[in-house]
């Protein structure tokens, strides 16, 4: 099962996890915007919008973002 999740990811050209107040992205296109109560964030074709509060960027290099806050709500448009 865990052949089938990872190939699952390595197929997508994008992936967002978000558990207990963190998100993590992999592989974003563009940062829009970071404030401490919103995100906006390009991948692929879509756009990633993330409200809440308290955000901090933990990490941040070409390919992945990681941040800490209060969620809640996402939403993903296409761009």
């Amino acid at each position: 099962m865990l052949n089938t999740f990872t190939n699952y990811f390595k197929n997508e050209n994008y992936s967002i996890l978000i558990a207990n107040n963190k998100l993590y992205i992999n592989n974003y296109n563009k940062i829009i915007n970071i404030k401490s109560n919103e995100i906006i964030i390009d991948v692929k074709d879509k756009r990633l919008f993330i409200f809440g509060k308290d955000f901090i960027l933990k990490k941040m290099d070409k390919i992945e973002l990681y941040i800490t806050g209060s969620i809640t709500r996402v939403e993903i448009n296409d761009r």
